[in-house]
């Protein structure tokens, strides 16, 4: 059985969902590397590319200035 990469399962959902449902089942047959690759491209889609960076600080309270007030 050829190797499927996390990234590759991430772009297409029917055959992750395939391959998680045999990895509940049966481990062992498909083994820790595959399967280790299913776990993780689920957590890609859920997660996506995470929280962007803010490049500029947040205020949050008032600095007490004119412009915060």
């Amino acid at each position: 059985m050829p190797f499927e990469s996390a990234e590759t399962l991430a772009e297409n959902p029917e055959r992750l969902e395939e391959l998680r449902l045999q990895c509940r089942d049966n481990w062992d047959k498909l083994g820790n590397a595959q399967c280790n690759a299913v776990t993780e491209a689920q957590r890609k889609r859920f997660m996506g590319k995470g929280t962007p960076y803010t490049p500029r600080p947040v205020k949050i309270f008032h600095s007490g200035t004119e412009e915060g007030r």
